[in-house]
């Protein structure tokens, strides 16, 4: 991996990345990411009726923590977000899946913004 990570990040695991992302939503669905504001992330894309496929540009050995929340301009949609799949070490994926209240896949409402963070280990260091 070819990064320069700022240091000091306490914690009792060794070699942890964070990387921070923003996604517009539009009609049906559709993400948009601000590149500007989601380094590490190379793409999001829709891949079905609430899911997404969150592309990274390197691989990591593990993931620690995908969190996924929504500012919504309307009433919220999605109560719920869940990983599906990851696969970090090899394709650099993770695949995560938007619900409602009853555990409906969802797609969020037009306008809203998909914040994501995630904690990525990136030594195998123990």
């Amino acid at each position: 991996m070819n990064r320069l990570y700022n240091q000091f990040y306490l914690s009792l695991e060794r070699g942890k990345a964070v990387l921070f992302g923003k996604v517009a939503i539009g009609a049906t669905g559709a993400p948009t990411i601000n590149a500007v504001k989601s380094k590490g992330i190379a793409s999001i894309s829709r891949t079905g009726a609430g899911a997404y496929t969150i592309t990274l540009n390197d691989i990591y050995v593990d993931l620690f923590k995908c969190s996924v929340n929504f500012m919504f301009a309307t009433t919220a949609g999605v109560a719920n977000v869940q990983v599906v799949s990851q696969s970090v070490n090899s394709a650099k994926t993770i695949a995560i899946l938007c619900q409602d209240f009853a555990g409906t896949a969802v797609d969020p409402a037009s306008g809203a913004e998909m914040q994501i963070e995630l904690i990525l280990k990136t030594s195998t260091a123990p």
